[in-house]
């Protein structure tokens, strides 16, 4: 007969035989004893300590991308390295499909947080289960280039509601005059009826996109700001045409057109720039992904540096976009309340014109209202992120 004896678990099964199941209370040393008689009565003991390895943590990561609200098919890979993959989605969200594999399926309503779960076995056998929850992106209404430059999906479609207009979540969507409605992957020079291959900088095949992803000034500047221009007028129509002079969409279109033909693109570049950067409204931040953004300019630093925050307030990451006129070092850090220094998040070159994201996951014990400073040369900027459970 086998006597079986377990210190550190539980024997789920075998009890009585000659092979037992254990399943271990925690990580560290399970002993396992065992008391056998053997044919000729006599008893033989033996007892072996087993080290029982912690779980793999089940890790997701809010994506940085949000999906739009309202969008399908949108995914989520989880951990690599795991098996019996169990997902489920809840709040603003429902599950497609993905159960069994690493990567999960899901649809996303038109406002609200999303709440996806994992459950999977690592490869020691050990079960753990991770949880995000975020907010999706509303359609595509920002201001500036940058956004629509890294978030082509919001205006990569003739359906899209920044480009054909439309009610989501209770916002208006202006969109684009019929006749002048363009997306991603329009050609640049076609849909400004000008010469192809006019503009040193731009090739003749450039897309919408490409063209407003390029680097410098006069010209190149405008088909960048331009398209952020276009953009922010289809989204918020008059609030945003207000400060600009133009009295619709059309309008402005043909300035910029006029610009480009005559080759004196540096002055409507640049007031268009300051357009997109400093337009004032309330919603204004809707970026990445739906929780409004935290922009915020000290007077120093107002139109040479800005700084945008996404989702604020933030769960576990938050991600900071910096866009700075001037070349030089720029250094991000995050303090808390009191200016205890949480961590330098970037320390790095910073090229004129250029629109760099950097994510921090915040650890536990920082997960508060927290201040973030970015400097570049003499310029400042300075503003709050607000945690949320």
């Amino acid at each position: 007969s086998y006597t079986w004896t377990v210190t550190g678990g539980t024997i789920t099964a075998g009890i009585g035989t000659n092979s037992i199941t254990v399943t271990a209370n925690s990580a560290g040393t399970l002993v396992v004893s065992l008391s056998a008689i053997t044919a000729n009565t006599e008893i033989a003991i033996c007892t072996r300590n087993v080290t029982v390895a912690p779980p793999t943590p089940c890790i997701l990561a809010v994506p940085v991308n949000l999906p739009v609200c309202g969008s399908n098919n949108n995914t989520l890979t989880g951990p690599a390295g795991y098996s019996n993959y169990v997902w489920t989605v809840s709040g603003n969200g429902t599950y497609v499909s993905g159960n069994g594999t690493g990567t999960l399926m899901y649809n996303v309503g038109v406002s609200g947080n999303v709440t996806i779960s994992l459950t999977a076995t690592a490869t020691n056998g050990c079960v753990s289960t991770c949880t995000i929850t975020y907010a999706c992106a509303v359609n595509g209404r920002a201001c500036s280039q940058g956004f629509y430059k890294t978030h082509p999906e919001v205006w990569d479609s003739f359906s899209d509601i920044l480009v054909a207009g439309g009610n989501s979540a209770g916002i208006v969507y202006p969109g684009m005059p019929v006749s002048h409605r363009f997306i991603t992957s329009t050609n640049f020079y076609t849909y400004y009826n000008l010469p192809a291959g006019s503009i040193p900088g731009i090739p003749a095949g450039a897309t919408m996109h490409e063209a407003g992803s390029t680097g410098g000034g006069g010209c190149l500047n405008l088909a960048r700001q331009g398209n952020a221009a276009l953009l922010n007028t289809a989204a918020w129509g008059a609030a945003y045409l207000n400060q600009t002079g133009y009295a619709g969409f059309i309008a402005l279109y043909n300035a910029i057109r006029n610009a480009f033909l005559s080759g004196n693109c540096g002055s409507l570049a640049s007031a268009l720039d300051g357009y997109n950067n400093n337009y004032d409204h309330d919603f204004c931040s809707y970026i990445p992904g739906g929780s409004r953004g935290n922009r915020l300019q000290s007077l120093v630093a107002e139109k040479m540096v800005s700084v945008t925050t996404y989702p604020n307030p933030f769960h576990e990451r938050v991600n900071f976009s910096v866009q700075s006129k001037v070349a030089g070092i720029g250094v991000l850090e995050v303090f808390g309340l009191m200016g205890e220094k949480v961590k330098t998040i970037f320390n790095g070159y910073i090229e004129k014109d250029a629109v760099k994201t950097f994510s921090f996951d915040v650890p536990i014990n920082n997960r508060k209202t927290l201040i973030y400073q970015f400097k570049i040369g003499d310029q400042v900027v300075t503003g709050k992120v607000v945690y949320t459970n």
